[in-house]
């Protein structure tokens, strides 16, 4: 009796697992989520809020906005904030084939690869709603760029898988070189005249590597 129901808690895990899995790969075509035995939480929960769009308010024909819209969306989402929205547009453009409707390996969502946690403070919205998911992503980099003002530490924390409890280090570390990659060609489109001030005291903010 006992091996029954280990077997069928077994057969129940392995078939949530495949259909995950599925379903996390028919969102973004990552061939990596066909072995993906990881993030299961995270996944499940971003799967469970897709489906949510889908049926409360998308239907099933999903429009992935275009450079435009993509790009008016961003300058009014960063409009009165601290984030500077070419960073915003990098950030976007690193991950921008896989598009608004995309679940990552970790669970992450969207162009702005948003994560659940961030969720925690948000009411009433979506991650694949093209606005909600760019103010997510906008406001946790403002609240990041309030806690350390060295740029390339803030995309490092923001790109890091979704979960913190992750069994591999080369995922922590290919999201690192994701975001110094983001950082070397924002830094270098940037003016040297045009410095960056830190609103409490005025004083410039180095954009300097620590990685």
């Amino acid at each position: 009796m006992v091996r029954r129901v280990y077997l069928f808690i077994f057969i129940s895990f392995v078939l949530f697992v495949i259909g995950l899995n599925t379903a996390t790969f028919l969102a973004g075509f990552n061939p990596r989520q066909i072995v993906n035995v990881f993030y299961l939480s995270e996944r499940t929960v971003a799967i469970a809020l897709l489906l949510e769009h889908i049926v409360f308010e998308s239907g099933v024909i999903l429009h992935n906005p275009d450079d435009e819209e993509i790009r008016q969306a961003v300058w009014e989402e960063c409009s009165g904030t601290s984030v500077d929205p070419e960073l915003v547009m990098r950030i976007i453009n690193g991950y921008k084939k896989r598009g608004l409707f995309c679940i990552d390996y970790d669970g992450s969502m969207g162009l702005l690869r948003v994560k659940s946690y961030m969720l925690r403070d948000m009411m009433g919205v979506s991650p694949f709603v093209l606005r909600d998911n760019i103010k997510m992503g906008v406001t946790y980099l403002s609240m990041l760029m309030e806690k350390d003002p060295r740029l390339d530490i803030i995309l490092c924390e923001y790109l890091k898988p979704a979960s913190s409890r992750t069994l591999f280090e080369k995922d922590i570390q290919a999201a690192n070189r994701q975001a110094m990659k983001i950082y070397s060609e924002y830094i270098n489109t940037k003016p040297q005249s045009e410095p960056r001030y830190a609103p409490d005291t005025g004083e410039i903010i180095p954009f300097i590597s620590h990685l």
